[in-house]
């Protein structure tokens, strides 16, 4: 059955992985999908029958590709094991070409409603930063996850950003208080109970990534679709409307050449 071609690859890969969560995440749409199917039941119509019940629920293309992408790592599981003796053809969508998405003023409110109304309090909280971060700092995923709280100036209200690893990449420093209030009063609240040097964290440790919790709040909001990265192109947005210019928006995101 492939539910259980599914369950194998997961057991096999747990530990493996660092986001063994995402796996997971993939793995549950195609087990309630193909669930009463065999392997040689999983024709061209069926993986095409899920990728029609997918859009349905306004799940994108790119990330279609990537859960029938995992059944085809389990199929590949079953096969090294010698549980089936060839990869049966799996279809799935072209991958979409990339495009990049703005979330308007009212949509990110419906996401931070959407983060606030998480399952785990602690989840919530560190998502509900992150998000408030990316959209008024536009900073990189991995520059905030990365932020300790020796990088912030919770009474002058300025925020460092460290060197990063590229050639171009030099400290980057911003008010947080020029026309973020929110902001300021969030990291003070986070900073009071962090117990890490870490100013994303989760169960004492630093959070390594949040694509799959921002992937579950956009989900709740009703929203068409949104990536994690898409904050950051939100932040240039609203700073380009509000007069920045094209320097001032490159300057505040931390472009070498703006």
């Amino acid at each position: 059955m492939v539910a259980n071609t599914l369950l194998d690859y997961l057991q096999a890969r747990e530990g493996e992985v660092a986001d063994f969560g995402r796996l997971i995440y993939c793995a549950q749409p195609l087990s309630k999908y193909f669930q009463n199917l065999t392997v040689d039941d999983k024709t061209k119509d069926k993986c095409n029958g899920y990728t029609r019940a997918r859009r349905r629920k306004g799940i994108g293309d790119g990330t279609i590709r990537r859960e029938l992408g995992m059944l085809i790592s389990a199929l590949r599981n079953d096969n090294a094991k010698r549980r089936i003796d060839k990869v049966p053809m799996v279809w799935r969508p072209d991958e979409p070409p990339e495009n990049d998405r703005y979330f308007t003023r009212s949509e990110m409110a419906q996401v931070l409603n959407a983060v606030r109304l998480g399952a785990q309090k602690d989840k919530r909280r560190n998502l509900w930063l992150f998000t408030l971060m990316a959209i008024y700092l536009g900073a990189p995923k991995s520059h905030i996850l990365k932020l300790k709280w020796s990088d912030i100036d919770l009474v002058d209200g300025w925020i460092t950003f460290p060197k990063t690893r590229s050639k171009k990449g030099t400290p980057h420093r911003l008010p947080i208080s020029k026309g973020r209030p929110n902001l300021l009063w969030w990291l003070r609240r986070q900073q009071q109970i962090a117990t890490t040097p870490y100013v994303i964290e989760y169960r004492g440790k630093p959070v390594k990534d949040l694509k799959l919790s921002f992937a579950n709040a956009i989900e709740r909001s009703d929203i068409d679709k949104g990536r994690i990265h898409d904050l950051r192109h939100t932040c240039a947005s609203w700073l380009y409307n509000k007069g920045e210019g094209l320097d001032g928006v490159g300057q505040i995101l931390g472009h070498k050449d703006p």
